[in-house]
């Protein structure tokens, strides 16, 4: 029992970790990336990314020169046998219909997984400003309109799928400007224990629906051909 009440509170210990949120900030200005991670004490800055200046190693002194050892001739080896391909047996049993039934199956089961991850991402805070540019009036307004057909039904999609809190979203021509300015800024929290959820029920739906019909149809002609005999 003892053993049993330690288990109960490892499991619940990593339970309630794993439901503390984490906090993702991106933001993009003048070309430059910036995206922090933050969870719990932690704090990580994945761009811009510093790589650190390795340490110059002393040149090692050059060992002496050493006959070279005479080479031995390798035995011959024996060809090794090659194993049956699985697939290709499954092939043979269940024909194209076992082959798009599986594959149906996977992509069922990793669309779920994606739409689960995608539900439990919160973006608190969304802005964006798009300044768009051309060379004269009438290029502009195809830039214009263009970048519109793009990034609306796109900010369209986020909102559908995912929780949002508070968004800004303003895009622009300018017809005296060079060039295309964009600033760009978000956070985002997430629990991962969502993660881990959508990650243990995607390995579920594989072992039942793929892993499991997939070995019962490499085994199917075998236990027809014991029955004729």
């Amino acid at each position: 029992m003892i053993f049993l009440y330690i288990l109960l509170g490892i499991i619940a210990f990593f339970v309630i970790l794993f439901s503390i949120k984490a906090s993702i900030a991106v933001s993009y200005k003048e070309d430059l990336w910036h995206a922090d991670v933050r969870w719990l004490f932690l704090k990580l800055s994945i761009l811009p990314y510093e790589k650190k200046e390795k340490k110059k190693k002393k040149p090692k002194k050059e060992p002496k020169k050493e006959e070279p050892p005479q080479e031995e001739k390798p035995a011959e080896e024996k060809p090794k046998k090659k194993g049956k391909n699985p697939f290709k047996t499954f092939y043979k049993n269940k024909g194209v219909d076992g082959v798009v039934e599986l594959l149906s199956n996977t992509v069922s089961a990793l669309g779920g997984m994606f739409g689960k991850i995608l539900r439990g991402f919160t973006i608190n805070e969304l802005f964006l400003d798009y300044t768009v540019s051309g060379n004269d009036a009438a290029v502009c307004a195809i830039n214009y309109g263009e970048r519109c057909s793009q990034i609306w039904p796109l900010l369209g999609y986020i909102c559908s799928c995912m929780k949002v809190r508070k968004y800004d979203a303003n895009i622009e021509p300018d017809f005296l400007a060079d060039k295309d300015t964009i600033e760009f800024s978000t956070k985002i929290s997430v629990r991962p224990i969502t993660l881990t959820n959508a990650v243990v029920i995607l390995l579920g739906k594989l072992i039942k629906n793929v892993v499991i019909k997939f070995l019962a149809g490499m085994k199917t002609k075998t236990k027809t051909k014991t029955k004729s005999n």
